[in-house]
């Protein structure tokens, strides 16, 4: 029996959650279905090269002016050979998203003008919170989707109170994480012999806060020069926030890791800040912190980590923008470890709720199929 065909489609891939979730998906999905991943944007990086290499996962990347130029030669032999003239029309995605069973916008909406007038089974996947999803009117582009999936109880409950009429055409699905590879990868590497916090996020995006944990630093610093904060990532923004922390020689700036799993390991915590106009989907982060057993400290902005956090019994929530008391935290997390061990053990005790093995895609995605 022909496997079904699904597309999973992105606006670029670099290292970042929204990448590390798909990788999941596509792990998990990769037996059942003949998989493709699309992307606007050429894909260079060869962390994702290689991965989509050795586990058979098509991909089709920057066709926007000559697809022929750009598209992988089987697959343009497959999908496009039959329709090469028609390729040269404005819509090229058109013509090949048609050629799927299943089209999977996962990343915020952003291919609605093209799968508008396309009759696929066609799911939306919104990793922002329910701030980001009606700051850009979202809810204008759900009618080109059969299923619209979000990543928090928040978020479902709050577009149920405002969109009740969509209802039945929103699912919530936890990012999904193999608990037992993350906490062997974290084996691979020794953590540094020193007391450090830890920041992890790409340092280019709108909605992370990043000014925020550095202030807070430097008040900490003031009292405590025994302790480092590590910032792993990278990005357009790291020149501007290395020139902002100058003066602080205990801020590291280590540049991309993609696994920086043992780093995470040997934090005395994980520090998380977040835009308060756009807020946070279900950060990825927060959660590898708790699979390592790190105390995790976000801001308190919607809609994911309050959840992921339970309101505070499993990690630290801190008003947003207030690096003050922020930096009160990070001082008695050193000077009162034993203080916040039950919160560790209450992020360890619910972790069963982000395992793999309890995130199921594939009933949305049977539920979602057109008749």
């Amino acid at each position: 029996m022909q496997k079904q065909r699904i597309v999973f489609c992105m606006n670029q891939i670099v290292m970042g959650g929204i990448e590390k979730i798909l990788l999941q998906y596509l792990s998990e999905l990769r037996d059942k279905y003949d998989i493709t991943v699309l992307s606007r944007h050429k894909v260079s990086d060869k962390y994702f090269l290689d991965y989509f290499t050795s586990n058979g996962i098509h991909l089709i990347d920057d066709i926007s002016v000559h697809p022929e130029k750009h598209i992988h030669f089987f697959l343009w032999k497959i999908l496009l050979k039959p329709i090469r003239i028609l390729t040269r029309k404005r819509n090229n995605y058109q013509y090949i998203l048609n050629k799927f069973d299943i089209i999977i916008d996962f990343c915020n909406f952003s291919f609605e003008p093209e799968l508008r007038n396309i009759n696929k089974t066609k799911i939306a996947w919104c990793h922002g919170s329910i701030l980001f999803f009606n700051r850009n009117n979202l809810i204008q582009k759900l009618s080109s989707y059969d299923k619209l999936v979000c990543l928090s109880d928040n978020f479902l409950n709050a577009f149920i109170d405002i969109y009740p009429e969509h209802k039945n055409k929103i699912v919530r699905l936890y990012n999904p994480l193999n608990i037992t590879e993350i906490q062997h990868a974290a084996k691979k590497q020794t953590p540094p012999n020193e007391k450090y916090f830890i920041h992890v996020s790409r340092l280019d995006g709108a909605d992370k806060d990043l000014i925020t944990v550095i202030k807070a630093f430097d008040l900490f610093y003031k009292k405590n020069q025994d302790v480092k904060l590590y910032i792993v990532g990278d990005g357009v923004q790291k020149e501007h926030l290395e020139q902002l922390a100058a003066n602080n020689p205990n801020i590291v700036f280590c540049g991309r890791i993609d696994e920086p799993y043992y780093l995470i390991s040997g934090a005395l915590a994980l520090i998380l800040s977040s835009s308060t106009t756009i807020g946070e989907g279900l950060p990825v982060v927060l959660t590898e912190a708790q699979i390592l057993q790190t105390l995790a400290i976000s801001s308190n902005v919607p809609s994911g980590p309050s959840e992921i956090l339970l309101n505070g019994d499993a990690g630290i929530l801190f008003p947003p923008k207030d690096y003050e008391t922020l930096s009160k935290i990070l001082l008695d997390v050193v000077e009162n470890p034993k203080k916040y061990e039950n919160q560790i053990k209450n992020a360890t005790k619910n972790l069963y709720r982000f395992d793999v093995r309890n995130i199921d895609l594939q009933k949305v995605l049977k539920t979602s199929m057109k008749k």
